[in-house]
C-alpha cells in the first residue's frame, strides 16, 4: 500500500523494487533458455495501460507496437541474431560476491 503526502504518491516499497528487479531477471534467463533450445524470436501480446510490462519490454529490446485491430493490445516482438542477444543480462540484478 502507498501513502500520499499532499497528493504525490510515495516512493516504491522495497519489495516491488525487488519484483521489478526479478522480472527483469527471469526474462533474461527465459531467453537464454530458449536461444539455447534453438528459438529464433519470442513474441508476447499484453494489455495497453499494462506499462511495468511495457516497460520492462522496451528495456529488454523487445519492439512494441499496437495492434491494427484491437487497438487495447500490444505485440512485443524480439529476435535472436545469435545467442549473445539473448545472454544481455542488462536487466538481471547486479551479482553478489564475497569481500
Amino acid at each position: 500500500m502507498t501513502g500520499t503526502i499532499a497528493g504525490a504518491p510515495s516512493p516504491a516499497p522495497p519489495v516491488a523494487r525487488e519484483l521489478a528487479a526479478s522480472s527483469g531477471f527471469l526474462l533474461a534467463r527465459l531467453e537464454r533458455q530458449a536461444a539455447a533450445s534453438g528459438v529464433g524470436r519470442m513474441t508476447a501480446e499484453t494489455l495497453i495501460i499494462n506499462r511495468p510490462m511495457l516497460r520492462l519490454a522496451r528495456r529488454a529490446g523487445y519492439s512494441v507496437s499496437v495492434g491494427a485491430a484491437d487497438a487495447g493490445h500490444v505485440h512485443l516482438e524480439k529476435s535472436f541474431t545469435d545467442q549473445t542477444d539473448a545472454a544481455d543480462l542488462s536487466l538481471s540484478t547486479p551479482s553478489k560476491t564475497a569481500a
